[in-house]
């Protein structure tokens, strides 16, 4: 059987004005001004990355490929 401490309600304030919607907003957005990106740049920027990771691993396959041929 577990047992709960009497006072865990008085260690764990309970804050009705705190809204974690806003908070995970607060934080995103705080994190794209940071790099100055709106949401359209960042989706660019995640793409061109994605293309240059993809076509890096393409690269290799292909000299592996080209190598045991």
């Amino acid at each position: 059987m577990i047992h709960h401490s009497p006072n865990l309600e008085q260690q764990i304030p309970f804050d009705p004005d705190f809204d974690e919607a806003d908070h995970v907003e607060m934080i995103v957005s705080n994190d794209n001004s940071r790099f100055g990106l709106t949401s359209k740049q960042a989706f660019v920027v995640g793409l061109i990355s994605s293309m240059l990771t993809l076509g890096t691993i393409g690269f290799i396959i292909l000299l592996v490929m080209l190598f045991y041929s």
